[in-house]
């Protein structure tokens, strides 16, 4: 009978023990579902990973369970799913848990944390899109429209609709529409027009109660922007 020495045993059950580790280490990466990609972005832009926060960049890849910081910036985001999203500055954005493709259970669950976005949503099933904000939670039917969050949520919607939900109800505001929730407990009421997204000092919530300047137009994304899909 062949005797294998202690010693080489002891180290290659060290070297299997190693390997086990770096593998454990490694599935949060592999797990982590890529949610889309950065196409273009102007000014100061990060993105919160993992208890991390990494200078983002242009064609760097967005991860399920990341969050985009918006300084005096913008930045523009494509899904997998063709959804377009444009962040404007001072705004705080987290992908809560996305998920796109055959063979996956389809998901897009995103929350606006406070600032200025836009968007046009892509190929994902509209009832497995959520978002959510302090004040209310949106479901849309086929849409673009933009959002300003700060003391209210102002809700602007270009194309399709959009659900808005709190604690005292739901509004269906169609194209064309808009809408201002005040608190998590008022009931969301229309008015508020279309949102400055790219104004320097933007709208302020008296100027939400009666609506932007007449001739307000919703901004262009950043130069170096991709086009929507047809």
């Amino acid at each position: 009978m062949t005797h294998t020495p202690l010693l080489t045993r002891t180290r290659r059950h060290a070297v299997i023990v190693c390997v086990v580790l770096a593998l454990g280490s490694m599935t949060p990466l592999r797990a982590a579902e890529i949610a889309g990609a950065i196409l273009a972005l102007t000014g100061q832009v990060s993105i919160e990973r993992a208890g991390q926060v990494l200078p983002a960049t242009r064609q760097q890849a967005l991860l399920s369970g990341d969050t985009l910081a918006v300084g005096e910036g913008e930045v523009q985001v494509r899904f997998t799913d063709a959804t377009l999203l444009t962040l404007y500055r001072h705004t705080r954005f987290a992908v809560n848990d996305y998920q796109y493709g055959a063979q996956k259970t389809n998901r897009a669950h995103f929350s606006l944390v406070n600032g200025l976005m836009r968007t046009l949503t892509g190929k994902m099933d509209k009832d497995r899109y959520r978002l959510k904000t302090r004040l209310a939670n949106l479901a849309v039917r086929g849409t673009a429209y933009s959002l300003r969050l700060d003391s209210v949520l102002h809700i602007a919607v270009d194309a399709g609709s959009v659900a808005v939900t709190n604690a005292a109800g739901t509004v269906l505001v169609h194209a064309g529409g808009s809408a201002i929730v005040t608190t998590a407990n008022a009931m969301p009421r229309p008015g508020g027009g279309k949102i400055n997204l790219h104004g320097t000092d933007g709208l302020t919530s008296d100027q939400l109660q009666t609506g932007p300047p007449a001739g307000t137009k919703p901004p262009p994304p950043p130069p170096g922007s991709q086009p929507p899909p047809p």
